[in-house]
């Protein structure tokens, strides 16, 4: 999607997903969408894990460490998994919930033994879209891979390296994934939904975007989540046998996980991890973020219509 005029940087490079090919089932990762909530599921029922595949994974990028889309192909992926499915989230809130994970991680953010670098979410904010503006203009000003697309100036993007386990392709692939994926970002938690399903891409350039066919809102997760627990359950009875998945069942079909903005308005101005209303109009207007609303669905936060 790119409504707005606009969109995120889409710098091609693999997402996370865990699959199992056994169980027919593939998830997209899209951090701080209930993705805890459902690797813990995925883990317990199917042993499934991001950093397991029962499938060939020759294909990966050298020396991975996590299973991720550009392992293998849209026709591939299509074929093997029936469920290919993902959550998304209210893109202010993922954006607030990454801020928290990220303060998490790095205590300097907001302090610890030192002065802080990011005190608030708006912060945080203002420097993810300095970061971007900065990037964006070297791209414009050099002559490097990393380049910009002479039909949407708006987007940035970078051609990835050839893969290969050559010891020059696996730095190659390092420096790319560092630069063109983390380096963007100051904590991959702040990623949005777009740049990890429509960035996110096959090994031959698909986006995920194109691959996944079912996709829930956290915030409806109470509803939807026996629909995508009792697929799997099913998957366990015929392969495991009814009793393990009557288990499995009374266990996770009514696990739940609610992700919303609801109390937000009333910790606005108190609450640091909070975006004031002024930093959201930002956040809507920028090349980074807004296309987010119009391509998952979402209305405009009231702040920015």
């Amino acid at each position: 999607g790119g409504g707005g005029g606009g969109g995120p940087s889409l710098a091609a490079h693999g997402n996370y997903v865990v699959e199992s090919a056994r169980h027919s089932v593939l998830y997209v990762d899209v951090l701080k969408a209930a993705s805890t909530t459902v690797k813990r599921m995925l883990k317990a029922t199917i042993n499934a894990s991001h950093r397991w595949t029962d499938v060939d994974n020759s294909t990966c990028p050298p020396n991975f460490v996590k299973t991720t889309s550009n392992c293998w192909t849209a026709g591939f992926m299509r074929e093997a998994f029936d469920l290919r499915f993902t959550f998304v989230r209210d893109p202010v809130s993922l954006f607030e919930s990454g801020v928290r994970q990220a303060w998490a991680m790095r205590p300097s953010y907001v302090g610890g033994n030192r002065a802080a670098l990011f005190p608030t979410a708006d912060a945080v904010l203002d420097a993810q879209l300095a970061r971007y503006d900065e990037l964006r203009n070297a791209a414009a000003n050099s002559s490097s891979r990393m380049t910009i697309s002479s039909s949407r100036p708006d987007l940035l993007l970078k051609a990835p390296p050839p893969r290969g386990n050559s010891t020059a392709g696996s730095a190659a692939w390092s420096d790319y994934t560092n630069y063109g994926n983390r380096g963007l970002w100051l904590n991959e938690h702040l990623q949005p939904a777009l740049w990890r399903l429509a960035g996110g891409v096959t090994a031959d350039d698909v986006p995920m975007t194109e691959i996944v066919n079912w996709v829930g809102r956290t915030e409806q997760m109470a509803q939807l989540w026996p629909e995508v627990t009792g697929y799997i359950l099913e998957s366990v009875a015929a392969h495991n046998g009814a009793n393990k998945a009557a288990r499995l069942h009374e266990r996770f079909i009514a696990l739940g996980h609610r992700n919303s903005r609801a109390g937000d308005a009333a910790a606005r101005g108190t609450d640091p991890s909070i975006l004031t209303a002024d930093a959201v109009r930002r956040m809507c207007e920028s090349d980074l973020f807004r296309a987010e609303w119009h391509c998952l669905g979402y209305q405009l936060p009231p702040e920015c219509q």
